[in-house]
């Protein structure tokens, strides 16, 4: 899967949807010619995996935005992105994530949730550990360590 965007120009900010994977083939340039105004809000809802050159050309794109002097948001990060800012302290950059999505998992019907959660006021969120499945109405438990899943909020 190769990595897409959408991008929608709004009064307040240039809203980009980046779709797919983040891999060594994805490339930035073109995104950053399209976007001509200076804030970006960066949904990274759709992104499914990031492999180690992924992050690497990611790392470029970041520093870039900064050299450029954008003004970012990430918005509604994946459990893919979570994965990669709880592992690489530097990943976003100086912008901030102002949400995230959680995961949960049915056991009963085998369904996989997410449901987002906004952090972007820097006060201690708590993650439910359960939440109620949408397909069977059953149990759906938190799909990763909840004492960690948002550790990288706290070193921001």
């Amino acid at each position: 899967m190769t990595l897409d965007w959408t991008i929608e120009e709004t009064p307040e900010a240039i809203q980009v949807r980046l779709t797919g994977s983040i891999t060594e083939n994805a490339d930035f340039h073109g995104l950053l010619d399209a976007c001509e105004g200076k804030t970006l809000h960066i949904d990274l809802t759709q992104i499914a995996v990031i492999n180690s050159c992924g992050v690497r050309e990611w790392i470029r794109f970041v520093t870039k935005l900064q050299a450029e002097a954008y003004d970012v948001r990430f918005l509604y990060c994946s459990p893919a992105v979570v994965r990669q800012l709880n592992l690489i302290a530097d990943f976003c950059g100086p912008f901030p994530v102002q949400s995230v999505l959680l995961p949960y998992f049915c056991d009963h019907c085998g369904t996989e949730l997410e449901t987002p959660l906004d952090i972007a006021s820097g006060a201690h969120v708590s993650v439910a550990e359960t939440m109620t499945c949408t397909q069977c109405a059953r149990t759906a438990e938190f799909d990763d360590i909840v004492d960690r899943y948002l550790a990288f909020a706290t070193r921001r």
